[in-house]
């Protein structure tokens, strides 16, 4: 959920400020690129590409998903998605199911690990 340390975490791990505390995509992909460069998806299908840094810019109204590239050696072979979850359990679910698919290891932030995260594990 929002606020519970995925992207501080991500940051630790790149060993730079990759993310800022206010991304507004519900999934960042953090991946290797030859400069900072952004990649945003929206609902509608337009993508739109920026050179430069989320954590510096407003998404826009719409955007689903959200690339960030950067030319940082840790990187290299390997990428991190931060998930933001969504209050409706069967959203959230899905969200969970597609992650748990796609990656080799998941690190669950929470502040609390509600009855909801609870059950999203069970």
């Amino acid at each position: 959920m929002p606020g519970a340390g995925k992207s501080a975490l991500i940051n630790m791990l790149v060993g730079q400020p990759a993310l800022g505390s206010t991304n507004t995509a519900p999934v960042i992909d953090l991946a290797y690129g030859p400069k900072p460069r952004i990649r945003v998806e929206l609902e509608d299908g337009t993508i739109h590409r920026s050179d430069g840094m989320l954590r510096d810019t407003d998404a826009p109204n719409g955007v689903i998903r959200a690339l960030q590239e950067l030319p940082a050696p840790s990187l290299k072979g390997q990428s991190y998605r931060e998930l933001e979850l969504d209050r409706r359990f069967e959203v959230s679910q899905r969200i969970l199911e597609v992650a748990l698919i796609e990656a080799d290891i998941v690190l669950w932030c929470s502040n609390e690990f509600q009855e909801m995260e609870q059950g999203l594990w069970a």
